[in-house]
């Protein structure tokens, strides 16, 4: 059974080979990056899924990510965590081979080797700040090095409008980021579209997560996606202080 500490892991893997990262005394991994936009990005992964940090590893995490000049997060389970996350996502699994497409399209989705036009995309469909796309370029610069890491552009009557990434884990799984499509080419269910061309292009199990209530309860679960649960970022500050009443 795929569980979602082992996703989570996955994930871990991924995001270790270009962020800097701290091992905690208590072998959970605490990840940084130089934007603050997407807290994601400075989170700790813990090294279990229902584990509890003591004040000690709290203090600890929070020095690592002063000295990095950012506010860190905690990537928790357990619903009592909602109503204290800034963000909430859920994690899907797919473990079960979806049957080719053959139907025309009005669209085209093919693997891309620009990776800069690829981040524009993502800039556009996820409005980064100009500080969050420089170190996006630079990211996925590094990713692209590796061949088994897919960059798809879609793009419809020659014009570009959406992306998506399959990034091969160390255990050769394959994570789904980036998803996106332009505000102006949304409600046409060219997300379902990208999903089942990238889904039948790669291998299995696919990992994929999402903040996103219409993915997570329309999109995913239709084209095949289980759920494995929900993680909670929640700031050091926030758990601190919750922990401490």
């Amino acid at each position: 059974m795929t569980t979602l500490h082992h996703i989570l892991n996955q994930e871990l893997g991924i995001f270790k080979s270009f962020s800097s990262w701290k091992n905690l005394t208590s072998g959970s991994i605490a990840c940084v990056t130089d934007s603050a936009m997407v807290p994601h990005w400075n989170a700790v992964y813990p090294v279990q899924s229902t584990y509890q940090f003591t004040c000690n590893e709290i203090k600890e995490a929070e020095a690592f990510y002063k000295q990095h000049g950012q506010q860190g997060h905690l990537l928790l389970t357990g619903q009592q965590w909602k109503n204290h996350s800034v963000v909430e996502e859920e994690y899907f699994y797919l473990d079960a081979q979806l049957e080719s497409q053959n139907s025309q399209q009005l669209f085209n989705i093919q693997p891309t080797d620009n990776i800069e036009r690829f981040c524009d995309i993502v800039q556009t469909a996820f409005e980064f700040d100009a500080i969050t796309h420089a170190l996006f370029l630079k990211k996925m610069t590094l990713y692209s090095t590796n061949e088994n890491n897919i960059f798809w552009l879609l793009s419809h009557e020659g014009s570009e409008c959406g992306c998506i990434t399959s990034f091969q884990t160390v255990s050769g799984a394959q994570f789904l980021f980036n998803f996106g499509v332009l505000p102006e080419y949304q409600q046409r269910g060219l997300g379902t579209s990208i999903l089942k061309k990238v889904l039948t292009s790669i291998d299995l199990p696919i990992y994929i997560y999402s903040p996103n209530m219409a993915m997570r309860t329309k999109t995913l679960p239709k084209v095949g996606f289980i759920s494995a649960g929900m993680v909670y970022t929640v700031p050091l500050s926030e758990y601190y202080k919750v922990q401490s009443r």
